[in-house]
């Protein structure tokens, strides 16, 4: 066992109290509310689990030599530009139970990966609601969004490794109407830039992932390796790549619901050693990782990985919980819950938190959110919950907003068709 395989499984048993999740699961928002076609329920869960125990224990590392250290360095407060603090309390309860905003005025041209009726991917566009298969899958999958498009693996008699721990991995390109097959293995992972994913694996001869030590290997997304291969520390797996550091969690040793924040590795392939590490992390990007201290009053805190300067947001942190947000494809948008269950957007650049009204709905009912295909318009889904009186087929709400807008824009969705297809959206 190595030294760094030794200090990162003492910390994970030096966890209090540690909580199991998939990994992917959280990125995407595990705090979303949302009801699902039964027939759907599998296609949305995650490419690879991993757990929440690596604590912040785990000693921040700096680099010896070549490559340049991406220490942490502490930031300077930051001065919220908009909305004022007061914008940031809960709104009065109860919460409403549907989003409000400006009506649309015509029907959005989104394009929604969805799983058919088969259980197949396919295409939906909201403009012409019509379904487009994907070719190419010759079988259901898994989706998990990557940079450019979607990765899936083709997953037959259960997601449990082993005896499962290897499948054909596929790419699909948003808009495209055919899969590229990548390779075989466990999953496919987002890397820093378009047009390459990793490709994760393990050997075959492994009786528990749990203690395995997991191969990554960058390749393109047409199929053809990049890179050399990188053994992870034991019991270790993937989140995503984040410029030339990889992001790593604990495998757990069952996929559970996650009730807490997750926490993560950033980690150094070429010397085998820890960068740094994220107690509870929001997301990551291409090129940055969103966390927040686990302290009463202290906000978001933003680090790029390739200056390793770190920066206070004006989003509020240290829930007990943890926040859920994504970033766009090309790290410069986050989207956040708030604590008050508003979302709100922060800009990278500008360094400007925009909250969103009408977004925050009330506990019974459920919520998606998420990028289009990696785009700079947020795409809002909304439907009734546990409590609903109107039958698990809607009416649902499709909504979205884009940058410099300061209101939803808002549409009901009765089409029984519609309302699946927006159900099944993969976020």
């Amino acid at each position: 066992m190595t030294d760094i395989e030794q200090r990162l499984r003492a910390a994970m048993h030096a966890a209090m109290d540690p909580e199991e999740a998939a990994a992917e699961q959280v990125l995407r928002g595990v705090y979303r509310r949302h009801r699902r076609h039964s027939m759907l329920v599998a296609g949305l869960a995650v490419l690879i689990s991993a757990a929440v125990a690596i604590p912040a224990a785990i000693a921040t590392r700096s680099f010896s030599g070549t490559p340049a250290p991406a220490t942490r360095q502490t930031p300077a407060p930051a001065t919220p530009q908009t909305p004022a603090p007061a914008t940031l309390q809960a709104p009065p309860q109860p919460l409403p139970t549907t989003m409000s905003g400006l009506p649309m005025a015509t029907r959005p041209n989104f394009r929604f990966l969805i799983s058919a009726d088969t259980g197949q991917a396919a295409w939906y566009t909201t403009a012409t609601k019509q379904t487009k298969p994907i070719a190419g899958l010759l079988a259901p999958g898994r989706y998990q969004r990557v940079t450019g498009g979607w990765a899936t693996a083709l997953l037959l008699g259960g997601w449990t490794c082993p005896p499962h721990c290897w499948s054909t991995l596929y790419f699909v390109a948003d808009g495209a109407t055919r899969a590229s097959q990548i390779g075989v293995g466990r999953s496919l992972v987002a890397s820093d830039r378009a047009g390459a994913v990793w490709l994760l694996s393990y050997a075959h001869t492994i009786t528990s992932p749990h203690n395995a030590s997991a191969s990554v290997q960058l390749f393109s997304t047409t199929g053809h390796a990049l890179g050399p291969h990188y053994r992870l520390p034991a019991g270790y797996v993937l989140v995503r790549g984040v410029g030339r550091y990889l992001l790593l969690t604990h495998y757990p040793p069952r996929v559970e619901t996650i009730s807490g924040p997750v926490a993560a590795a950033l980690w150094d392939p070429r010397s085998r050693r820890v960068v740094d590490t994220f107690p509870s992390m929001i997301d990551a990007g291409p090129g940055e990782i969103a966390w927040s201290p686990q302290c009463r009053g202290c906000d978001v805190q933003l680090l790029n990985v390739a200056t390793g300067k770190s920066m206070a947001t004006p989003i509020p942190g240290g829930q007990p919980m943890g926040l859920s947000g994504s970033f766009s494809d090309d790290g410069t948008l986050l989207v956040v819950r708030l604590p008050s269950q508003q979302l709100a957007v922060y800009n990278i650049s500008s360094k400007a938190l925009t909250v969103i009204p009408g977004t925050a709905l009330s506990d019974d009912d459920w919520q998606n959110f998420g990028w289009m295909n990696g785009s700079h318009t947020l795409v809002v889904t909304a439907g009734c919950g546990g409590n609903c009186t109107t039958g698990p087929d809607g009416p649902d709400q499709l909504a979205y907003w884009q940058p410099g807008d300061v209101q939803l824009r808002v549409a009901t969705v009765t089409d029984l068709a519609e309302i699946q297809a927006v159900q099944s959206w993969e976020s």
